[in-house]
């Protein structure tokens, strides 16, 4: 955060909640995170490097808890079929790609503080089958490989990473066994068992504006039906993996043919469809929450009065 921006947000930040929260056109406050971990690690922290620690967690969440009531995935579904409600002085949290610290760290805090939350998973990874693109990238640079190389990567053609990995000495697949990144289906189970709700976040972790429509709408539903048939619970919501960019309003609308409701991340964007929520990452950053929220609070006013608040979607997916 640049000086005069931050100047900005520390003013705006001094205003009263209340009146921040009536700025703003969101109808639900929906902070996320992916990650909670007091180590560096190794195939997540070039992912998102500003992943708060136990303490900072902690702290935001103590913040948010003084100024907004937590809510359930219940009541989240509810705002989702009621277009002109709002919950304003509310919050639903929730957490992305399934990391085993949502069991070990995260679940225990909630369930201390009494906050329900939405986690969000990749079935594809559940068990810890394999490592994922991203997290190969994050662990190839943490163990020296070279960015330039690692900025030619993709998803499309990984054996280009694999290849890079193996001449540094590693084996991604070992380090998926040994070192265990993702929920395990007993993890997963019990969290459900403590009340927590589970969706979908695509059956690979790909970005769904880089693809066709039909494998969009495979990807999500997809892993929301294997979530339902291992865990016997209902799945209700997707969040787009690597944001909704691209997404168009046809893909959009056949998704709500099987969820409730839709998960985006694109901060400070005014809402498009009563059953898509937008929510706000609290990772950017590592500026006080106070901080975080005054300058996505800026950037949505700013957005608003320039006229771009509203994401410049195409009426049609892209073929095949």
């Amino acid at each position: 955060m640049h000086r005069l921006r931050r100047l900005a947000a520390r003013v705006v930040s001094l205003a009263p909640r209340r009146l921040q929260q009536q700025l703003s056109r969101a109808r639900l406050f929906m902070p996320y995170y992916h990650m909670v971990s007091d180590e560096r690690v190794a195939h997540f922290v070039r992912c998102v490097p500003h992943y708060p620690s136990t303490r900072r967690f902690e702290d935001e969440l103590d913040f948010i808890l003084r100024h907004y009531r937590p809510v359930s995935l219940d009541t989240v579904l509810q705002l989702a079929s009621a277009p002109a409600a709002t919950a304003r002085d509310s919050f639903h949290i929730s957490f992305d790609d399934g990391y085993r610290e949502m069991h070990d760290v995260v679940a225990p805090i909630l369930l201390r503080k009494g906050v329900p939350a939405t986690f969000f998973v990749n079935t594809s990874l559940i068990d810890n089958a394999r490592l994922h693109f991203n997290n190969k990238v994050s662990l190839f640079l943490e163990r020296g490989g070279s960015a330039d190389a690692a900025a030619r990567f993709s998803w499309r053609d990984e054996a280009a990473l694999n290849e890079a990995m193996a001449e540094l000495g590693i084996d991604a697949s070992a380090y998926a066994r040994r070192v265990r990144p993702y929920l395990t289906t007993e993890q997963a189970s019990a969290m459900i068992r403590q009340g927590f709700s589970f969706g979908s976040h695509g059956l690979d972790h790909i970005a769904l504006g880089e693809l066709g429509l039909s494998e969009q709408l495979r990807q999500a539903t997809a892993c929301a039906d294997m979530v339902e048939a291992t865990f016997l619970t209902r799945c209700s919501t997707f969040a787009f993996p690597g944001g909704d960019d691209g997404v168009s309003l046809e893909a959009l609308r056949l998704l709500h043919g099987r969820f409730g409701a839709t998960f985006g991340g694109a901060n400070g964007f005014a809402p498009e469809l009563p059953r898509h929520f937008q929510r706000l990452s609290l990772e950017y950053s590592n500026e006080r929450i106070e901080m975080l929220l005054a300058d996505r609070l800026l950037v949505e006013v700013g957005r608003r009065v320039s006229g771009r608040d509203r994401l410049q979607r195409p009426l049609e997916a892209d073929a095949p």
